[in-house]
């Protein structure tokens, strides 16, 4: 099982990368001519392939859950107690008598409250529990045989804080783009021509901006069954689909 949880993670992160929009000539004419409505032999299925971001790193937290759940159990199993293997751990904080043992104790019990948030959508609250880990570990003072440790601790808290702060935005975001009610109502598409959508009784292309100022959104890709949108949101781009009359 871990072996399939670790092949899991491994396709999460290595796999490719995002296409960026390919620049197409413009076209006057945005009418579907009955010379593209008799030519269906061109509009094949191909889809492109494209990756989400933001998807990919809340998979790969969850994975590496799962992975430390699985360890977890195989390991309660060794030890004669298959019969809690079914139940997740309660978060504790365990203190210890050395001040820096206990900081990292205490810094383990924040980044665990918050990948549990994270993995429940609670973002502020992954990220209070981040910061609060953190807070923990700054108070620190230097020590050369625990450096490994703090730095793992560190790594992991901002990890978690900044995939938290992405998810709060990328929320944001999907409220602005879903504000516009947007729909996709029909898709002619094609791997040799430049494919067209009808969103909202308009035709539009690849790289077509709907709407005007901030709350415009630019069309990144159309596939035979959605069309994959870009919009700008605290000076980053998102990007959400939608299916045909979805």
């Amino acid at each position: 099982m871990i072996r399939t949880l670790l092949m899991l993670l491994a396709s999460i992160v290595f796999t490719g990368e995002l296409h960026a929009a390919e620049k197409q000539p413009p076209l006057d004419d945005r009418k579907i001519t009955k010379e593209m409505l008799d030519n269906k032999e061109a509009f094949v299925f191909k889809p492109r392939e494209r990756r989400d971001p933001l998807y990919s790193v809340l998979e790969e937290v969850k994975v590496k859950h799962e992975i430390d759940e699985a360890i977890r159990q195989e390991k309660a199993e060794q030890e004669g107690e298959a019969g809690n293997t079914e139940k997740e751990p309660d978060i504790k904080y365990v203190p210890d008598d050395d001040p820096i043992l206990d900081a990292l104790n205490k810094a383990r019990h924040f980044a665990d409250r918050s990948q549990v948030e994270l993995l429940n959508g609670n973002w502020d609250l992954a990220i209070a529990e981040a910061e609060s880990g953190l807070k923990e570990l700054k108070t620190l003072p230097a020590s050369e045989k625990h450096a490994n440790a703090i730095q793992v601790e560190t790594v992991r808290l901002n990890g978690f804080r900044q995939t938290a702060r992405d998810a709060a935005l990328n929320q944001e975001a999907e409220d602005k783009f879903n504000a516009l009610k947007l729909q996709v109502q029909g898709i002619m598409w094609s791997a040799d021509q430049r494919s067209l959508a009808i969103i909202s009784g308009e035709a539009y292309y690849v790289q077509d901006k709907i709407g005007d100022g901030k709350n415009a959104v630019t069309i990144v890709n159309i596939d035979p069954n959605r069309v994959d949108f870009m919009i700008n949101h605290v000076q980053r781009n998102f990007e959400f689909k939608r299916y045909i009359d979805n």
